[in-house]
């Protein structure tokens, strides 16, 4: 995701978060998903800021102990009805206002 400053990537006239193809990103009022791109764009507000959040997995030590880490390690890929890419980077993006849950 990005906050688009100006709203000029997608030729939009104000400032605009753009977030992926998942309905995460769907914040009500102000977003609509981009018809060719597939993304959602939501209109900036103060209410609407981005927030991030880190986690650790001892990724190395839980592959030992599970075979399936262990091959989704080896692939970079987690298999949940589609292909996900696996990657070192833990962080978790969104709406600052939401509930998340782990």
């Amino acid at each position: 995701n990005i906050l688009d400053y100006d709203g000029s990537l997608f030729d939009r006239t104000q400032p605009t978060v753009v977030g992926s193809h998942l309905s995460w990103w769907n914040d009500g009022d102000g977003c609509r998903k981009h018809p060719e791109a597939g993304l959602w764009l939501c209109d900036w507000t103060p209410q609407r800021q981005l927030a991030y959040t880190d986690y650790e997995y001892p990724l190395a030590q839980a592959a030992h102990s599970n075979p399936m880490i262990s091959a989704m390690a080896a692939n970079n890929t987690v298999d949940m009805g589609g292909q996900f890419p696996f990657t070192s980077n833990t962080g978790v993006t969104g709406f600052g206002h939401r509930v998340w849950t782990f």
